[in-house]
């Protein structure tokens, strides 16, 4: 499997556009691979982990454009992880040349807060899958498996075990020391 991350800071990004430590002052001078992007991840070219606050531009600064992906995986819904707003460039009218529903897979809130932001939808274009901790979902040949995260208290927030043709990743980003339900999860598993 391939991975490809469009970003790897955490919420305030790197340099932080409100900071002028040493670390933010290099990164705005150094610019280039020293500017960190907000958490988000691209598996096989088809399955995007999270749209993040700076979506757009990783997608333009990588020579990427969004009409391929087939699934998306929503890991929690704090807003450097659920700029949901971006797919309404996907909804009739606004996006073309599209031929295949996305597939939403996340917690309650990211699941309910989709079809807020996006009124009217039409299975055409989304299809949307409320996740269980620990119940793996196929897709496209994928084991998709949530496991939990220790992050915020009020939603359930995931990290992913994701597997095809032999072949594993674990995205397990944005999380303290994970719950032992976790822990025990993955020490059973053989890829």
């Amino acid at each position: 499997m391939k991975l490809h991350f469009l970003g790897t800071a955490a919420s305030e990004g790197i340099p932080n556009p409100f900071c002028r430590c040493e670390h933010c002052l290099k990164a705005r001078k150094l610019a280039g691979k020293d500017i960190r992007t907000h958490s988000s991840a691209i598996v096989d070219d088809i399955m995007l982990i999270d749209v993040s606050p700076t979506f757009s531009y990783q997608l333009m600064r990588d020579g990427m454009d969004a009409t391929h992906f087939e699934s998306l995986l929503f890991t929690h819904t704090h807003p450097d992880h659920f700029n949901v707003g971006e797919l309404f460039s996907r909804m009739e009218g606004y996006g073309f040349e599209i031929n295949h529903p996305l597939h939403i897979f996340g917690n309650d809130r990211a699941i309910n807060g989709c079809i807020e932001v996006l009124p009217g939808y039409t299975k055409e274009r989304f299809a949307f899958h409320c996740l269980i901790p620990f119940v793996t979902v196929e897709r496209n040949g994928y084991k998709i498996t949530p496991l939990l995260a220790n992050h915020a208290k009020w939603e359930l927030c995931y990290v992913y075990h994701i597997e095809k043709d032999g072949k594993a990743i674990f995205y397990g980003h944005d999380s303290g020391w994970f719950p032992e339900l976790t822990w025990q999860w993955l020490e059973k598993q053989t890829t």
